[in-house]
């Protein structure tokens, strides 16, 4: 059959909750056909999973990385790894296993630490 990945839906909400995550670097996001910049491309570390997949805890996705495009945006600068969060979100399932991911958000912040 065709096309079925157009009837599959990525809950990157939940696919998120009970991760930390952290951006190791930022570049420019170039268009694959066109080659013109169009926003900004953050390589995203998976620093801590806690997330419930489905109760099976020998199941985890720390130390895997994925890629957060943020459309029109201009790269922020990383120096060295820092937490962050991702503002809205989204996500779209692909490959030949189904095990590709890709993501764009409204933006890549980070996560500001409350001193004691």
């Amino acid at each position: 059959m065709k096309r079925l990945n157009l009837f599959t839906k990525m809950m990157i909400d939940e696919f998120l909750e009970g991760k930390v995550l952290m951006a190791m670097k930022s570049e420019e996001a170039v268009d694959f056909n066109t080659k013109e910049v169009i926003g900004a491309k953050y390589t995203i570390l998976i620093w801590k999973d806690e997330c419930p997949y489905y109760d099976r805890d020998d199941i985890s996705n720390a130390g895997e990385t994925f890629s957060v495009k943020v459309k029109g945006a201009k790269p922020k600068k990383i120096i060295q790894p820092i937490l962050v969060e991702l503002l809205e979100p989204s996500g779209v399932i692909f490959g030949d296993f189904r095990n590709q991911l890709s993501v764009t958000a409204k933006d890549v912040v980070p996560v500001k630490i409350e001193s004691k």
